[in-house]
């Protein structure tokens, strides 16, 4: 905790997510303390349990007033971390030790944790676009409905971790996909089309590095809808390739509606998934734009 002696320094508060990929955390707050010496800050800790931890969290920082407040995990950790601070002054940072770390790779904070460590806590701040899905739930860069959320759902059932265990979930799932009837009203259009997913898109990519929203800016005060229609087999590799080509946007069974707000509707229950964690099966899904809602740390 702060005292009197160092409150002068910056008090930044550490939200360290201890399961989070398949990275090592042991020497973690050895690191911390150390880069504290040498750049003038006020360490504090606070550890996820999976138990209620944005009412805990919202309490401490309550409590103790932190300057920053930093997620270090993935992304389900800084999307709980994002929603505690929505609205607030205080500035999100992070450093990406997760299975999947979009929204680090979306703001260009390195894997390095010490890197990162330092950006989070002397970097720039700026502030950027949120969606709320569902009215209940927060999405920082990247949520959807069909075959990304269908893995991500059978990743966290099989408790498999690591990007090559969802790589190898995700190449089955195209195999085995089947398109969905989806009734949507975009910023009061309605469309109506089969596709096998689509994917409300606050930012650009995945924490894999599939670009799927190759103009998508987290603080244009729009989000886009992408939808991947029916395609053939001979499609896949054409359509794999262009994930990391950027321009995914430009095949043909690909659609893209920018725009405010959304709500999609389907014929059955689906999985839907928010920055990487499943929320439940919906059979209708809204998605609407929170402008400038959350300050974060950027690389200066």
């Amino acid at each position: 905790m702060p005292n009197d002696t160092n409150k002068l320094q910056p008090h930044i508060l550490f939200v360290i997510n201890p399961i989070s990929g398949d990275v090592q955390k042991d020497d973690l707050e050895l690191k911390i303390r150390r880069l504290s010496m040498e750049l003038q800050f006020v360490p504090d800790y606070y550890f996820t349990t999976g138990d209620n931890d944005e009412h805990k969290l919202t309490a401490v920082i309550e409590a103790t007033s932190p300057d920053r407040v930093v997620a270090v995990g993935g992304d389900g950790t800084c999307n709980m971390v994002g929603k505690v601070l929505l609205y607030e002054d205080i500035p999100l940072g992070i450093v990406p030790l997760g299975s999947a770390n979009g929204m680090a790779r979306e703001l260009g904070i390195p894997t390095d944790t010490e890197e990162a460590i330092s950006i989070a806590v002397s970097g720039r701040v700026d502030l950027i676009d949120t969606l709320q899905v569902n009215q209940s739930h927060m999405s920082l860069h990247l949520s959807d409905i069909g075959i990304n959320a269908a893995v991500i759902e059978r990743f966290e059932k099989e408790n498999i971790r690591g990007l090559w265990g969802y790589a190898r979930q995700y190449a089955k799932a195209l195999f085995e996909a089947r398109p969905i009837r989806f009734t949507m009203d975009i910023d009061g259009q309605r469309i109506r089309k089969r596709a096998y997913m689509a994917v409300f898109a606050n930012a650009s990519m995945y924490g894999t590095g599939a670009v799927v929203n190759p103009k998508g800016k987290l603080n244009d005060g729009k989000f886009e809808v992408v939808l991947f229609r029916p395609y053939r087999f001979a499609h896949l590799l054409g359509m794999l390739v262009s994930f990391f080509t950027g321009n995914i946007h430009e095949q043909e069974y690909v659609d893209v509606y920018s725009c405010r707000k959304a709500e999609i509707r389907n014929s059955r229950k689906h999985v839907v998934q928010v920055d990487g964690e499943v929320i439940g099966q919906f059979e209708e899904v809204s998605v609407e734009i929170l402008p400038r809602s959350l300050t974060v740390v950027l690389p200066k």
